[in-house]
């Protein structure tokens, strides 16, 4: 049996500073995380989880990468 663990950076997260969250993601893949997953907030300062996968997605290998929320129109 596999088992994956994911990191989620939730909408309690204040992780809007791009060198800590380019830490955060080298960290994942150096703890060999499987996956990354971000939500989208509608009020306060939040990551775009759009631009956080991509951001993410750039830096990585192997690194799995979702959006647990995301607020429609």
């Amino acid at each position: 049996m596999k088992i994956r663990i994911g990191y989620g950076l939730g909408t309690g997260s204040t992780t809007t500073d791009p060198v800590r969250f380019g830490e955060l993601v080298d960290n994942l893949e150096r703890l060999r995380f499987d996956s990354l997953w971000l939500s989208e907030r509608v009020n306060g300062p939040a990551l775009d989880p759009v631009v956080g996968m991509t951001f993410a997605i750039a830096r990585t290998e192997r690194l799995k990468v979702g959006a647990s929320v995301m607020v429609l129109p």
